[in-house]
């Protein structure tokens, strides 16, 4: 009988819309909820019904496929007790929907809203333990490098509104729930930030007096260790502090990875004075060669991993402008491909 119903329930050359239309309901509304009764044995009648759905998603609209996603959730083969195989099921699925394999076009509106559709739906799934590599490429190869070309998706994405003059604008509809959303988030990940930078500071200060009670030289480099992994985080949260200002902002711009400091990139090193003798981040005898004392040939380097001295200055900028501001996304995204139905189907 399963077999029978998603016969009608993909699509082929002489599919009937209506027909189709109705069994997807009837699926949904009579098959889906009776699962517990009609999958017997369970796990054998799970994996088939799984096979069944995967058959039937070459074209489908955004509220049909999260039906069946939701679907294939519920089942005990996709548990919580589920390996980690199961949760790459899922998004090797959910890869399928968002055409990874095809090339981005910033232009294709349809595309960019189930890609983000897509990577949405699968994030519980990395979190269980499934793979990321394809979306990540993806986003790396394609994504990043023409991110500056896609500004008026921000409206419809969390809320901010860029004006281009293209449709795609969508000024005329209402994003700030999604808006106060993206704020409430920015505000959680600055107030986690300063968190972990008070720790940092303690932890620092504590670095600085065992420093100064080492003897031996093999002391003295436990201590530098330690001092350079607090380091990498304190340039990490300051990283955040800098990326975090301009979306404050009603209309943020971009700002490069030229303007700050990325913890995980090497900073160009300062050549060491002739006088100076440097232990870790603090000078013996005198002050760090790249403590703020004015002189502007220090300045790139204050953030950088592997640098001398923290200044206070430099604390005390990072927490300017902290303001209480910080996606989700949702709604029916239908596939491209040549059949051109409406986004009103399924769910």
């Amino acid at each position: 009988s399963l077999t029978a119903l998603f016969t009608h329930a993909g699509v082929t050359p002489t599919t009937d819309d209506q027909i189709r239309e109705k069994v997807l309901n009837f699926i949904r509304d009579k098959v889906f909820p009776l699962k517990g009764e009609l999958l017997k044995p369970q796990e054998e009648m799970e994996r088939r019904i799984t096979d069944l759905i995967k058959q039937s998603l070459e074209d489908v609209t955004g509220g049909e496929f999260k039906m069946f996603m939701d679907f294939l959730t519920s089942l005990s083969i996709f548990g919580a007790k589920a390996p980690q195989e199961r949760m790459q099921e899922l998004v090797e699925i959910i890869e399928g929907q968002a055409d990874l394999d095809a090339q981005f076009d910033v232009s294709d509106t349809d595309h960019i809203d189930r890609l983000i559709s897509c990577l949405q739906l699968a994030l519980p799934f990395f979190a269980r333990g499934a793979p990321t590599s394809r979306f990540l490429n993806y986003l790396n190869k394609h994504i990043i490098p023409v991110f500056d070309k896609v500004p008026n998706a921000t409206n419809s994405l969390c809320g901010y509104k860029i004006v281009t003059g293209q449709p795609s604008d969508r000024l005329g509809e209402d994003f700030s729930e999604l808006n106060k959303d993206f704020t409430e988030r920015l505000t959680t990940v600055e107030d986690l930030t300063k968190t972990t930078m008070k720790k940092l500071t303690q932890g620092m200060t504590e670095h600085n007096k065992a420093m100064s009670a080492a003897k031996t030289d093999e002391e003295k480099a436990s201590v530098v260790k330690n001092k350079e992994a607090e380091y990498y985080n304190w340039t990490q949260d300051l990283g955040i502090f800098d990326m975090k200002q301009p979306l404050h902002a009603k209309v943020p711009s971009f700002i490069g990875d030229t303007n700050i400091n990325l913890s995980w990139k090497e900073a160009t090193k300062p050549l060491p004075s002739a006088a100076t003798t440097t232990i870790g981040f603090v000078s013996k005898g005198k002050r760090p060669a790249n403590s703020n004392t004015g002189s502007g040939n220090n300045v790139s380097a204050k953030r950088g991993r592997g640098s001398g001295g923290m200044s206070n200055q430099l604390v005390n900028k990072a927490f300017q402008g902290i303001s209480s501001h910080g996606g989700g996304r949702g709604g029916n995204r239908r596939r491209g491909g040549g059949r051109g139905r409406g986004q009103g189907r399924g769910h």
